[in-house]
């Protein structure tokens, strides 16, 4: 049975209006998946859509707490949303990336000349803060944004 793809959304209930386009060069490991995937003879939209379905985008809903504050850019190369935290002289100095996959959100910072991963916080410690008894969305995103503004000054100190 072929079915359209805007059909077999609109009878799941999904807006029709969804289009399968990529808007930069698709990553090299999309281009190896899609290679194995044809060498297995398996190279078609059930599989396609098969995997998609199993990756565990944005588990902790980090992304989603945090998509309203600050412009975000999707890394296709890494599956990360990235942030600008500080710019100087017009160079990035601090930026965050959220992982989509594991909901790991890294600070990078500008350090003898060169941006460099300054600290993570993992999943693990999010998942574990989110379980705290007197734990609210405010005090979470008090948190994470102490360390966004800790990158920025960091970024912007190095850079002088």
């Amino acid at each position: 049975m072929i079915l359209p793809f805007d059909e077999f959304l609109e009878k799941a209930g999904v807006d029709t209006g969804v289009e399968l386009t990529l808007k930069s060069a698709p990553p090299p490991q999309l281009l190896s998946m899609m290679k194995r995937l044809q060498r297995l003879g398996l190279l078609e939209g059930d599989v396609l859509f098969s995997i998609l379905a199993q990756a565990p985008v944005d588990p902790l809903g980090v992304y989603g707490a945090l998509r309203e504050h600050g412009v975000w850019a999707f890394q296709p190369f890494d599956c990360t949303m990235m942030q600008i935290l500080a710019k100087a002289k017009g160079k990035t100095v601090a930026l965050m990336r959220i992982d989509l996959i594991s909901d790991d959100i890294t600070f990078v910072t500008l350090q003898a000349g060169q941006l460099t991963e300054r600290s993570c916080i993992s999943a693990d410690e999010i998942g574990r803060r989110l379980k705290e008894k007197d734990m609210t969305e405010e005090k979470m995103l008090a948190w994470i944004t102490g360390y966004m503004s800790q990158a920025a000054k960091e970024g912007l100190e190095a850079a002088g």
